[in-house]
């Protein structure tokens, strides 16, 4: 689960700037949290502001810093990625800190990597264990000289402690000043932390408004993905299924290398039975395990007998399928996160798909995190207050984040009305435009 995350000097976001899904005492819908070792976490996060506001600029944050915690920084850009309000920014670091819970441990990772040299300046790791007792698991800082010092206070069995110290001193020379320590160490069976982190990243699933999901995630084997879509009434009676080549597949989705693709098959669907939704844009495809071997269906649309392909469906249709993918994978303990969720949906579709979240993940560690500008979810009978977010635009143009949670509310108070209304803020500034007569 995400606990926390926090940016700095990215984007849109100047000074150190916090989101939090740690629940407050709220006592409305109590299915809305999930207990982790005593303390009480949200389920759900729902970000409202104006446009231009800095919403999605949240989300790009923390999908900018999950890939570059599980890829390294070579692979991403960093231009003007700094907070442009103020160019001294430019010659700042970017920071960035994930706290998550995860096989019964909360942790802390974080990283600054400076823009002028794109270099790490600091990376750390902490974990939080028995009796509520802090552990370095390591802490990289950058010393004078442009070398490093790591410290670690975890103990390792003799061989991997050999190795720990061995990429220990490696990663202390200024010459890997462009890698972080995580991308390799975590290569190697040394501590259950680094499996946990990398874990943690891997269920973390960010997308934009497309919603197009193309990782392989095995599901369930009750699948109830076509129960989903008839809860939508979107006309279609039942799905269809068409065999096609793993080739094919390859082409027709956003993987860029076959052999990668395939070991990426072998390792996640290994049982007999396992399969997966993939989202390649035009199409959705499953594939399953048949005894060692994979098979590949195209899935067709039956509208009274007339079989639609994925793509000739409506925008609306395709997005409501797209969603119910995602709520396969939201019943597995996954965190979701979904820029301008609902866009393309109707208001009720919306309302009753954070309905239906909250009751097939019940019990479960899921999370669903989206921006909207459906003010129909600003409902306390809905969602609880300290659920929703709002990111507003200060003076200098930096964003800033604050909870519904942090008003005095009462119980007869219109949140959406209020919020219409300017009282929470985050709301447009709409400047009268007169024409000439």
């Amino acid at each position: 689960m995400l606990i926390g995350f926090s940016v700095q000097n990215f984007m849109s976001f100047k000074d150190i700037t916090d989101f939090s899904m740690l629940a407050t005492k709220v006592k409305r819908h109590k299915d809305h949290i999930v207990m982790c070792n005593d303390k009480a976490f949200l389920k759900g996060g729902f970000i409202f502001g104006a446009n231009a506001s800095g919403k999605s600029n949240l989300i790009k944050a923390i999908a900018f810093a999950k890939n570059i915690a599980l890829n390294g920084i070579n692979f991403y850009d960093f231009y003007k990625k700094y907070f442009r309000g103020d160019e001294s920014f430019k010659d700042k670091a970017c920071f960035f800190q994930f706290d998550f819970y995860i096989n019964k441990h909360f942790y802390s990772y974080g990283f600054a990597i400076s823009y002028k040299t794109l270099s790490i300046e600091t990376e750390f790791l902490y974990g939080l264990y028995d009796e509520d007792k802090e552990q370095c698991i390591f802490n990289r800082n950058k010393t004078a000289d442009g070398s490093f010092t790591i410290y670690s206070s975890l103990e390792f069995a003799d061989t991997n402690k050999d190795i720990f110290n061995f990429y220990k001193k490696f990663y202390e020379n200024e010459e890997q000043k462009h890698k972080l320590f995580l991308n390799d160490i975590a290569r190697f069976n040394l501590h259950a932390s680094f499996n946990d982190v990398i874990n943690f990243f891997e269920h973390l699933l960010i997308f934009d408004n497309n919603c197009i999901q193309h990782n392989i995630i095995p599901l369930n084997k009750k699948n109830n993905f076509e129960d989903l879509i008839a809860c939508f009434n979107l006309g279609i009676d039942a799905l269809a299924k068409k065999k096609v080549d793993l080739d094919e597949i390859y082409k027709l989705s956003l993987r860029k290398d076959y052999p990668n693709f395939l070991y990426d098959l072998n390792n996640k669907l290994k049982e007999d039975g396992a399969f997966c939704f993939i989202d390649c844009g035009n199409e959705i495809i499953e594939i399953k395990n048949k005894k060692g071997n994979f098979s590949a269906s195209k899935l067709l649309f039956k509208q009274n007998d007339i079989v639609f392909a994925f793509h000739e469906l409506s925008s609306g249709s395709k997005k409501i399928i797209r969603l119910a993918l995602l709520m396969q994978v939201l019943m597995q303990d996954y965190v979701i996160i979904i820029d301008d969720f609902d866009r393309e949906l109707h208001v009720k579709v919306g309302i009753e798909f954070i309905k239906l979240f909250y009751y097939l993940t019940r019990g479960r560690l899921s999370q669903f995190i989206v921006s909207s500008h459906n003010v129909q979810n600003l409902n306390l009978d809905l969602v609880r207050e300290d659920e929703i977010y709002f990111v507003e635009k200060e003076r200098d143009y930096s964003s800033k984040i604050f909870s519904l949670a942090t008003f005095a509310l009462k119980s007869k108070d219109e949140i959406n009305k209020s919020y219409l209304l300017g009282r929470y803020g985050a709301i447009p500034n709409i400047i009268s435009y007169v024409l000439d007569e």
